[in-house]
């Protein structure tokens, strides 16, 4: 790369002109990711859910071979939904929910983890008080890197003190998780 201001005129163009060409180069596949929506609104007991009514959002989904080719996604009326990871690697891991029709002081919970009989260790968690608001309260775990191995399962819950609604969509906004490849161990 040749300095600005320096050579000749045609040199600094033609410089320019490599440099143009390489910010114009397509990019490669994005992160592998993949997302699930919840299809309905489903009921809450008092305690830990995991709920049903989960499916893989076609339109969000970056497969990628190695990485994600098989989702390892079990069907939407499996309980406890999960993901199964494909590959080691770093991964990213958002869960989104919104509960409505909670009581007014009822404590709420979301979490992810890797066991199926306990929310105990969660490696992404969210936790708020009931809003009130008529269009739910929203949640929102997160882990931003965390490594997972080839075989390890991803759950997924909610938690309320009381009774409530997981719902399918607020304001536009579904509950949904999303997985997303970073990059290698």
């Amino acid at each position: 790369m040749t300095l600005p201001g320096v050579g000749s005129l045609a040199d600094q163009i033609n410089e320019l002109r490599k440099q143009l060409a390489e910010m114009k180069r397509t990019p490669g596949p994005g992160p592998a990711y993949a997302q699930a929506r919840m299809t309905q609104d489903v009921p809450l007991s008092t305690g830990d859910n995991f709920v049903t009514h989960w499916a893989l959002n076609a339109d969000s989904v970056q497969a990628r071979p190695g990485v994600l080719d098989d989702l390892g996604w079990v069907d939407e009326f499996s309980v406890p939904p999960r993901f199964v990871i494909q590959a080691d690697g770093y991964y990213s891991i958002h869960y989104h929910a919104t509960v409505k029709n909670a009581g007014a002081s009822d404590s709420l919970a979301i979490h992810v983890h890797q066991d199926p009989a306990s929310v105990s260790p969660s490696i992404a968690a969210a936790t708020a008080k009931n809003s009130g608001a008529p269009e739910g309260t929203t949640l929102d775990a997160v882990n931003p890197r965390i490594p997972l191995y080839q075989g390890d399962y991803l759950y997924w819950s909610v938690y309320t003190s009381g009774t409530g609604t997981l719902v399918q969509q607020s304001l536009g906004v579904y509950s949904l998780i999303t997985l997303q490849y970073i990059s290698a161990i």
